[in-house]
């Protein structure tokens, strides 16, 4: 006999029970890195969680007790260690979390998180090591879509804009054109929340990617508005790669 969707709630019924289950098993401050773990999408390094967790618990003995649990999966992507969830396991990390009222900061603490990451590719990128970067950068593309989002829906422009900026190069490399202009432009509406000189890499990188996609109308309009901001800078720096 053809099985129906029935079958298949009974399934999910099933497989949230042993969530629960083994939930349930876990001391609280393993309860409290499995709830964490649901904000992140595509999995994340322990240093990532522990971002998230703040000081304590220690992120890597908790992380390594729910690979014991089933709870999460270990796997080696760009030479680094990972912590991945099933979706249907996050989904449930994701509802204990908004029942503990945990969901608002860790969201925050993401965001901050994966702006940093960013704006650390933003110079990383550019060095002998960029290719693991740009590994690293594509390991953790769900991660910083998510935290843009999070940032921007949270009015926290700083953050948004900081994210945005730092992987334009990412976003040259892999091909992701519009989408990189887009997210850029989407964060620049909120520029003067963010301070000049980040202002300047964003109206920068939103003039290249533009320029890259042959929009020339609106790569002059970004390029002209960060030349204005170079000056305000002082900064003959920031001039230089648009100007020669």
């Amino acid at each position: 006999a053809a099985r129906g969707p029935r079958d298949a709630a009974a399934r999910h019924r099933s497989l949230r029970h042993a969530i629960q289950w083994s939930y349930d098993l876990l001391d609280p401050e393993e309860r409290r890195a499995f709830r964490a773990t649901g904000v992140f999408a595509g999995g994340c390094t322990a240093g990532a969680a522990q971002a998230v967790l703040g000081p304590s618990p220690a992120a890597l003995p908790a992380l390594e007790a729910l690979v014991q649990a089933s709870l999460l999966q270990r796997q080696a992507v760009a030479e680094q260690t990972r912590f991945l969830s099933l979706a249907t396991i996050r989904e449930f990390a994701l509802e204990q979390l908004d029942r503990h009222g945990e969901a608002d900061d860790a969201r925050r603490h993401h965001a901050k998180h994966f702006a940093r990451f960013a704006m650390e590719a933003y110079v990383e990128l550019l060095r002998m090591d960029a290719p693991r970067w740009r590994a690293w950068v594509a390991a953790e593309y769900d991660n910083l879509r998510v935290a843009f989002r999070a940032a921007l829906d949270g009015q926290r422009y700083e953050t948004a804009l900081r994210t945005a900026t730092g992987i334009w190069r990412f976003h040259l490399m892999a091909g992701y054109l519009r989408e990189g202009l887009e997210r850029l432009e989407a964060a620049l509406a909120y520029r003067e929340h963010a301070p000049l000189e980040v202002q300047c890499y964003a109206l920068r990188a939103a003039g290249t990617l533009a320029t890259s996609v042959n929009d020339y109308p609106r790569a002059r309009r970004w390029l002209e508005e960060a030349v204005e901001a170079a000056w305000r800078l002082g900064d003959r720096n920031a001039l230089q790669p648009i100007l020669t």
